[in-house]
């Protein structure tokens, strides 16, 4: 059943398991030897999705998706960063399937399921330190294959990811601006992407800031993957779009801190349709 797309749903609606700290992550380095490490908590209750034609649509079931993720950073040398990050994915599906199983060739099951998403690994390098700041990224996302065709839960793509991309970031002496501009290669039938990401930050004083992020990801729509019931819970589908909005903010105590963060989208293609709220953990060696 399809829903209006008003100026009122757009407010809060949102696209699913985007990291907040992804997009800065992907632009600045650290100075050598210096580490930063933050660990968070994403949680997204759902029973309405985008369709493939920008549509919102009610879902058979509602998706209870709650991702935890520990994020590092090292800096190998004064131009070179290495970067990780670990997904553990926690799905559940609730809702009466009845109507939904009394058609033909049409059967879904509730249930549960967790696992590692979609780990990633990789470098980003300095080639202009100065005012703008411009960096090279190349990160390389690894696989999930733990689903349930039955129940229409994943936890991550079942495809290997090649992510090359540049930044720009100017630092001011109480703010920063940055561009982020990349692509997402997969293989296995999966489209590929292109990604961006502009973010604006102030920081009124030395313990806390807060930023304004606009990200986008549009499918080349070159890819077969079949997808199959994992449309009626909306994950990790093959031509994932859209295009959001989100706030974070932080503090700091030392080298520890704590970070908050909201994202929501204006358009969106074959992801959930819900608010993301994400809190994390931080801790820095300087």
């Amino acid at each position: 059943m399809k829903c209006k797309n008003t100026v009122l749903q757009l407010v809060y609606l949102a696209i699913t398991l985007c990291s907040w700290h992804a997009a800065s992550a992907q632009v600045w380095t650290l100075n050598k030897g210096e580490y930063y490490l933050n660990a968070s908590l994403s949680s997204l209750q759902y029973d309405e999705a985008f369709d493939d034609a920008g549509d919102i649509v009610a879902l058979p079931v509602t998706v209870d998706n709650k991702t935890y993720q520990l994020f590092a950073q090292y800096g190998v040398s004064p131009k070179l960063t290495a970067q990780v990050k670990i997904p553990f994915v926690q799905l559940t599906s609730t809702g009466d399937l009845t109507a939904y199983n009394s058609y033909i060739d049409q059967y879904l099951e509730t249930g549960s399921l967790s696992g590692i998403g979609n780990a990633e690994a990789g470098v980003i390098y300095k080639i202009v330190d100065d005012k703008p700041l411009v960096s090279a990224s190349l990160f390389v996302e690894t696989p999930s294959d733990i689903y349930n065709n039955l129940t229409g839960l994943r936890t991550g793509f079942n495809s290997w990811a090649l992510r090359p991309g540049f930044g720009v970031g100017w630092g001011f002496d109480q703010a920063w601006l940055q561009y982020y501009l990349g692509t997402s290669l997969r293989n296995n039938d999966y489209s590929h992407a292109v990604l961006s990401s502009l973010e604006l930050g102030y920081k009124p004083v030395s313990y806390l800031y807060a930023a304004m992020v606009f990200e986008t990801r549009q499918s080349f729509q070159n890819g077969e993957d079949c997808d199959c019931t994992n449309s009626e819970t909306a994950l990790f589908l093959n031509n994932q779009e859209f295009i959001s909005f989100g706030l974070k903010a932080g503090f700091t105590l030392g080298r520890v801190g704590m970070n908050f963060a909201y994202s929501g989208a204006f358009y969106g293609s074959e992801v959930a349709a819900a608010g993301v709220p994400t809190v994390g953990i931080q801790f820095r060696s300087n």
